[in-house]
């Protein structure tokens, strides 16, 4: 157990992330897994996640190619897995777990990479990064906007992620990227609340990275500290078919990884969450596990060269 102060909220996992095996002294970036998808609405589990993203890190060299860098020699920690029932009874305490570890690992001044699950144990963990970067921002990729104020009666679902991220950040500190799917409340809620937000055809039309560049001005975002959290649905379910609500006309992979690069510099926590590998032949949590240590080497890069 490397975090052990918080011996009693992780759990190791039974397979280390590829070439995570610092000390988390030692580590400048801190891997977990959140095996949790009680609020999952149309396919169950994302829970087995992150033993698969884990499984299929090992694939991958450890140059990446797209950043010019080697991450072997980098220090990077896998912390295990929160420990937690998977039910919605189980949710104010896993709420809670998630908090205190991101907490733990933002307050060491390490990168945080977590891995879910599905996306409502994103707010506790934004929440926990709000209170260490005051002057941040929250960047999501997903198809759905998530803007519900509740779900099957359940504020907390995953359904309503991007609506409790905006009653921590508040709606001008974030940006939802990738967008097809929403209800019209939640369309009538996003304008009367200036919600920002871009749809896949927008970005289809005018290019990623003319409005990402676009938002980086605007937001002043050079200056501000990132949240980046991908929900893997963004992605077209042509490439990235292992999720819980696959919806087409979706962005490539490519999009993604432009992301990563323009704002890995300023990204001080990621999380990736929706990925179900029941529905899938491993290439969604190959993808995924390829993003994480995509991450990790175009943000070593920029800050070996500031």
């Amino acid at each position: 157990m490397r975090l052990l102060r918080f011996k009693e909220v992780l759990s190791p996992a039974e397979l280390e992330f590829a070439d995570f095996h610092a000390s988390y002294k030692e580590a400048s970036y801190a891997f977990y897994g959140v095996p949790f998808d009680a609020t999952s609405t149309h396919r169950r589990g994302s829970h087995i996640a992150p033993r698969k993203i884990r499984e299929e890190s090992y694939g991958f060299e450890t140059y990446v190619l797209e950043a010019d860098v080697d991450i072997s020699p980098i220090g990077m920690c896998d912390l295990g897995n929160i420990t937690t029932g998977n039910s919605l009874a189980a949710q104010t305490a896993l709420i809670d777990k998630i908090y205190r570890v991101s907490t733990a690992i933002l307050k060491d001044k390490k990168v945080a990479l977590m891995a879910g699950g599905d996306h409502s144990i994103t707010p506790p963990a934004v929440d926990s990064f709000a209170s260490r970067h005051p002057n941040c921002f929250y960047i999501v990729l997903d198809a759905h906007l998530d803007f519900r104020t509740t779900y099957d009666d359940n504020p907390l679902s995953h359904a309503c992620t991007s609506k409790r991220v905006a009653d921590i950040l508040g709606e001008e500190n974030m940006a939802v990227l990738g967008v097809r799917s929403m209800s019209m409340k939640e369309r009538e809620d996003a304008k009367a609340n200036n919600l920002k937000y871009v749809t896949s055809w927008e970005i289809r039309e005018r290019g990623l990275t003319t409005l990402l560049t676009e938002l980086i001005d605007q937001e002043k975002l050079t200056k501000r500290a990132i949240y980046l959290s991908v929900d893997m649905d963004v992605i077209d379910p042509a490439y990235a078919p292992g999720v819980s609500n696959p919806e087409p006309w979706g962005l490539m992979p490519w999009d993604v990884l432009e992301v990563i690069r323009l704002l890995a510099p300023r990204i001080v926590m990621m999380d990736i969450t929706e990925v179900n590998p029941s529905f899938d032949q491993g290439n969604t949590s190959a993808l995924a596990a390829r993003l994480f240590r995509l991450f990790v080497a175009y943000h070593f890069k920029s800050v070996i060269n500031r």
